[in-house]
């Protein structure tokens, strides 16, 4: 099994190109899953729409590996039940989720009882934006620092998305190897990470930090505050 993680659906670039190409194939069908809230009346089913109706951003990242529209489905997760959305999980080769919120995109899966079908999923999966977070198998609440249970296509390794050299950023890279004994992957606005069931693979400017860089890191962290 496969899992991507990246920053944003602004992932097929040229720090990408070569670990794309090797796994993202012209034959390949893609569903891609927009995990937003939907309570089927309220502004975040407005929201929702408005992002399928950017669904020419959605496709971009696939069809400029390659891949043909005609292979790519845009679903709301909402407009099917547990078995019409598992078989269409069956009859694709790439799985993308993409949210902005982790807990939304979290209750979504609970919701359709699809947690399980994630994890088992034998294809490509690719998360994006805050569902890198809850691809983990345990992830942390942005908000206010929660533990939830995540859905294990990864675990024994953090990862840190959309990280800027701030203060803020630092601080919080730093409290997690502090309090941790497992690195972390800190993923760059053009970086982004591959595991395997054999290993993983860092792309672009992500990198991995570890208990050997707070030293460091302190420094970064100090230096920012100066600015």
């Amino acid at each position: 099994m496969k899992t991507f993680l990246f920053n944003t659906m602004a992932f097929a670039q040229s720090w990408s190109a070569e670990t794309l190409t090797e796994n993202l194939h012209r034959d390949m069908r893609v569903l891609i899953l927009p995990m937003m809230a939907n309570d089927g009346w309220s502004a975040d089913i407005l929201a929702f729409h408005d992002e399928l109706a950017e669904s020419e951003n959605l496709s971009e990242p696939f069809t400029r590996c390659g891949i043909p529209l005609s292979h790519i489905r845009i679903e709301d997760p909402y407009d099917h039940d547990r078995d019409q959305m598992l078989r269409m999980m069956r009859s694709s080769d790439i799985l993308c989720l993409v949210s902005d919120n982790a807990g939304y995109a979290m209750n979504v899966l609970e919701d359709l009882r699809l947690a399980d079908a994630v994890k088992q999923y034998e294809g490509i999966v690719i998360g994006v934006g805050e569902c890198v977070r809850i691809l983990d198998r345990v992830w942390t609440s942005p908000g206010d620092g929660e533990e939830n249970l995540g859905v294990g296509r990864y675990y024994g390794i953090g990862v840190y998305p959309n990280y800027v050299q701030s203060s803020e950023d630092l601080a919080a890279i730093i409290r997690y190897l502090e309090l941790n004994e497992t690195e972390m992957i800190v993923l760059d606005l053009e970086g982004g990470v591959l595991f395997t069931d054999e290993q993983i693979e860092i792309i672009g400017r992500a990198y991995i930090a570890s208990e050997k860089d707070l030293d460091r890191l302190y420094m970064m962290y100090e230096d920012d505050l100066r600015l």
